[in-house]
């Protein structure tokens, strides 16, 4: 993030792809606006996942399970 910040306000790129919230944040901020976001483009677009070993979720899926219940992500069966 911290390199196409640069890279924009040197005139360097053009655009970014980034977190819609960040892109919020700098255009409040005025460095820079938001012009779309990826919804329309994209279906189904995750931003954020977790990895868990596939031992870790047959011998603890109490510990999987704060993460699912937090972000109400389904646990695979």
């Amino acid at each position: 993030m911290q390199p196409a910040r640069a890279a924009i306000k040197t005139g360097q790129l053009d655009g970014y792809i980034g977190a819609l919230e960040t892109g919020y944040e700098l255009e409040e901020n005025k460095e820079w606006r938001v012009i779309t976001s990826a919804a329309p483009y994209v279906d189904h677009f995750i931003t954020h996942v977790f990895f868990a070993r596939e031992d870790l979720i047959a011998k603890r899926p109490e510990r999987c399970g704060h993460f699912s219940k937090a972000g109400s992500i389904p646990l695979p069966s």
